[in-house]
């Protein structure tokens, strides 16, 4: 399962050379809640059952630039799941196609009594989507 938000590039986006790479990170938050949304387990529901899901790391691949008014979307997947930690990767594609691959990987955490990492629940599991970024490897 995947989810799909539509942007468009404006001037809190951008900097002298384009887009600022900090705003990738920002509209990747973005995507990951909306999935969480699509998958019937909104942040506000996680955090009232004691749960959280920390970034334990996040990488992102930039392919080619994108600018100003720029239209684009931002594509989002769970496509590695451990037992407590899980991958969602996500796919910036314009009408030229692909201009950037990135990738956040969380950990399930209980918050009470401790956080301490937990298994990752199996909607989790049942989302991932393994071959979502099949067609992205760089020729």
């Amino acid at each position: 399962m995947s989810v799909t938000l539509h942007r468009r590039v404006t001037m809190v986006d951008v900097d002298l050379v384009q887009v600022n790479f900090a705003r990738f990170f920002y509209w990747m938050d973005a995507a990951y809640a909306e999935l969480l949304v699509d998958l019937g387990h909104p942040l506000s529901q996680v955090i009232a059952e004691q749960k959280a899901t920390p970034a334990v790391r996040s990488r992102c691949d930039y392919r080619r630039p994108v600018g100003l008014d720029d239209e684009f979307r931002i594509r989002a997947a769970i496509t590695r799941v451990g037992t407590s930690s899980y991958t969602v990767s996500f796919r910036f594609e314009d009408a030229e196609g692909l201009f950037a691959l990135g990738a956040v990987d969380y950990v399930w955490v209980n918050t009470l009594p401790r956080q301490h990492s937990a298994p990752a629940p199996p909607w989790i599991a049942a989302a991932c989507d393994p071959g979502f970024l099949e067609g992205t490897e760089r020729r």
